[in-house]
């Protein structure tokens, strides 16, 4: 059955024949006259005269991790990914569309139209990725999430602008759960609802290069937002400290230099994960045994909403490593807002 110069490979339409119209023991048999309409267009769309139940066989095959000797002898198509997502939607027409518009899809095989002129199948590449689709057909189970009331998956899709992105779904009918906003492993996300009841979380990778499914990585503070971007650990002597955590976490310091202030001696931790420093020499330790340095990107809008939510903002200093400042929260809890200057 198979036609290599034909779109449609026969383990497909074998696959396909075999679920929907074969009878099994806890299936319901298809209506007659569905199966005979299905039967004679996946006929048309694989290039052969018919296709009888007789003729059709299943195989399932064993699982294998020689993922490149069993393509070469044919358990998927070539180009064609192990896994694809299949949707199926309340309008098949307008989610095209929908796609096209929004996410930037182009069709990459033709709709299947049923004779009652519903979408059998159909194939949107988006960004590299294939997801295959096909309309409701509630009379053999396939129906979509507004049937069911809500969807129990989410896609997470790449974008290169997750806010613009997020907007213009929003604007075109989509139904908004949570808005933009820079996550912890590394990347700005939103989430929507389309108009077809699917989810979206709608990604953008905060970092300049890199593995986006990898997180944070690296040591510079940019890595690092809404989180504690830096600290500094108060002791009372530096040197001491230093052999301690050296020898403890096997971390290399930076030559000592004048602490900020003019008081003290502040050295750099060179090969942490998070950056950070120690500071010794001065008292400060009495009062702060570590202060943590939380990155923002915008340093006047952040010191502005600290006392509007009743904090203190103590001073604002322009160093060589950024802009910083220093607060007290409405309890009375020290902390820094950073803005790291480029390079850290």
């Amino acid at each position: 059955m198979t036609d290599e110069t034909n779109p449609v490979e026969g383990p497909f339409v074998e696959a396909l024949y075999a679920e929907v119209l074969f009878t099994v023991a806890d299936a319901r048999t298809p209506d007659p006259e569905f199966a005979a309409t299905l039967r004679r267009r996946v006929a048309e769309a694989a290039g052969v005269a018919d296709i009888k139940p007789q003729e059709v066989t299943m195989t399932i095959a064993e699982p294998t991790h020689s993922t490149a000797h069993d393509a070469a002898h044919g358990y998927r198509s070539p180009g064609v990914a192990s896994l694809t997502t299949y949707l199926i939607v309340n309008d098949a027409r307008a989610a095209i569309a929908w796609y096209r518009e929004v996410f930037g899809a182009r069709v990459t095989y033709e709709p299947i139209i049923m004779d009652d002129d519903r979408v059998g199948h159909v194939e949107l590449e988006i960004d590299g990725t294939t997801i295959q689709m096909a309309d409701e057909f509630p009379e053999i189970g396939a129906v979509s999430p507004v049937m069911l009331g809500g969807s129990s998956f989410m896609f997470s899709l790449y974008v290169p602008d997750c806010d613009a992105t997020y907007a213009f779904a929003i604007e075109r009918g989509a139904t908004g759960l949570r808005e933009p906003a820079d996550q912890f492993y590394g990347s700005r996300a939103g989430t929507i609802t389309d108009p077809f009841g699917h989810r979206w979380s709608l990604q953008t990778y905060l970092g300049d290069d890199g593995d986006p499914s990898a997180g944070t990585s690296g040591d510079e503070a940019k890595e690092f937002w809404n989180e504690v971007g830096y600290y500094v650990v108060h002791v009372p002597r530096l040197e001491p400290a230093r052999a301690f955590w050296g020898g403890l976490f096997g971390w290399t310091f930076e030559e000592d230099r004048e602490a900020s202030g003019g008081v003290g001696r502040y050295s750099h931790v060179e090969n942490s994960r998070v950056p950070l420093g120690i500071r010794g020499d001065d008292d400060s330790w009495q009062d702060q045994t570590w202060s943590p340095y939380f990155r923002v990107h915008d340093l006047d809008a952040a010191v502005a909403r600290v006392s509007e939510l009743g904090g203190t903002v103590e001073s604002v200093t322009n160093y060589e490593s950024g802009g910083n400042a220093t607060c007290i929260d409405d309890q009375g809890v020290r902390f820094e807002l950073w803005q790291p200057a480029d390079g850290y």
